[in-house]
This record gives C-alpha cells, sequence and structure tokens, in this order.
C-alpha cells in the first residue's frame, strides 16, 4: 500500500492508548507532545543524513521515526520512515529526497489529528 493512501491515524493503536490509560485521554495527550517534541528534530538529522551522503545515519534516523510514528498509530508517517530505512540499509538513496519532503506534511498533519483526538 502506498505511503500517500494510509490513513493519518491508525484508531485501533488510539483505541489501545485510551484502554492502556483506563479509557481517559491523558496518556494520548502525553504522546502527542513527545511526538510533536521528538519527530521536528529528527526530521532535520533525516535531511543532513541525506545530504552527506550517510546511510547509517539516515537508516538509524529512519528507524527512529517509524517506531515514535508507529507508536501512536501515525501509519502514514511510519510507512515513509520505513522505505526510507530499507533503502538506506541497502545502500540506496534512490526516491529518499521526495519521500523525506512527503515526510514534514504527513508529521504536521499526524500531530494536529494526535492534538484533537487527545482533546476530544
Amino acid at each position: 500500500m502506498s505511503s500517500d493512501t494510509l490513513p493519518v491515524l491508525d484508531p485501533a493503536v488510539l483505541k489501545q492508548l485510551q484502554a492502556l490509560d483506563g479509557g481517559g485521554k491523558g496518556l494520548l495527550k502525553e504522546m502527542a507532545q513527545l511526538f510533536r517534541e521528538d519527530i521536528g528534530g529528527r526530521l532535520d538529522a533525516l535531511e543532513a543524513a541525506l545530504a552527506a551522503g550517510n546511510t547509517e545515519g539516515l537508516a538509524q534516523e529512519a528507524h527512529a521515526i517509524k517506531g515514535a510514528a508507529g507508536a501512536v498509530g501515525a501509519r502514514r508517517l511510519q510507512n515513509y520512515a520505513q522505505e526510507i530505512e530499507r533503502g538506506a540499509r541497502a545502500g540506496a538513496f534512490g526516491g529518499a529526497a521526495e519521500r523525506i519532503a512527503s515526510m514534514r506534511p504527513a508529521f504536521e498533519e499526524a500531530a494536529l489529528a494526535l492534538d484533537a483526538e487527545a482533546k476530544g
């Protein structure tokens, strides 16, 4: 499935987070805040690794983003990161710049959706 067609947030993950919090939204609020604080810097580091031709750095940052996105159900962002990680581990940069450019709007969209879920 293409990253562009994936949902912004996975409802099943959101339900799991609420269940872990006894039906409340406190955990979701905390995770949304941590997600927002962490991913912006990681996207910057991802771009820097690409610019430097650092496949290991690219793979590491993509892996970290993939994990953080998965923890909050940001499927689209998670899939972009997975594609970049796979390519970097194979030593291939083809398409990485385009995927990274798509990750910023996917991140913003996910962050806004998480904030809305946490408030709702």
